[in-house]
């Protein structure tokens, strides 16, 4: 996931969410200049906080996560009751609380802290939440067997002759396995009754 599809998923699902509020709240972006509307809008802002971790893979490094934080400004008009701005904050809460994919995790929503108080005609309430986005792409690990990406073993991968200082004898029922003093061979087992 790019930084690009990051802002495409978030800036979509929070015009869509706000958009389908009545009346349609407009939302406004951080890194789009320009006057917001006099009425309610929505400001959202998206800021990175770590954007390069790396990761060992067998082939390349690469970027493991981006790390970083959503805020959500909602402005709505003073003098008409809390209803209007809690609506709008509920909204902006879910919002966040359900934006999660494979790759795209949102950690605890904060918020709202609403501010009511000055000169401005608008009430101004913040939300904001952490997110992790894993970065998909670039080299997969692969395996000795030739599978590549999240590899699991399977039967067959592993034999206790791999092991190079086991016996390849096969213990028969009741026999123990015992160091000999250059491998594990089967051996007789030993009863508690014998000490």
């Amino acid at each position: 996931m790019s930084f690009q599809q990051i802002r495409a998923l978030v800036e979509t699902r929070t015009i869509n969410a706000f958009s389908a509020l009545t009346p349609p709240v407009p939302v406004v972006f951080d890194n789009v200049g320009g006057e917001p509307p006099a009425t309610e809008y929505v400001e959202l802002s998206i800021s990175y906080v770590n954007f390069y971790l790396p990761v060992l893979r067998l082939e390349t490094n690469g970027i493991e996560a981006i790390r970083g934080n959503i805020q959500l400004s909602i402005y709505s008009p003073k003098g008409n009751g809390m209803r209007r701005i809690e609506e709008l904050d509920f909204t902006g809460m879910a919002l966040l609380d359900q934006m999660k994919t494979n790759e795209f995790s949102v950690g605890e929503v904060l918020g709202p802290v609403q501010v009511l108080s000055g000169d401005d005609p608008l009430a101004l309430s913040n939300i904001s939440a952490p997110f992790n986005v894993r970065i998909s792409g670039g080299s997969a690990v692969s395996s000795v067997y030739g599978r590549t990406g999240n590899v699991n073993s399977q039967e067959g991968d592993y034999s206790i002759d791999q092991m190079a200082d086991v016996s390849s004898a096969t213990p028969a029922p009741g026999e123990v396995m015992e160091w000999d003093g250059t491998q594990w061979i089967p051996a007789a087992s030993v009863d508690s009754e014998d000490f």
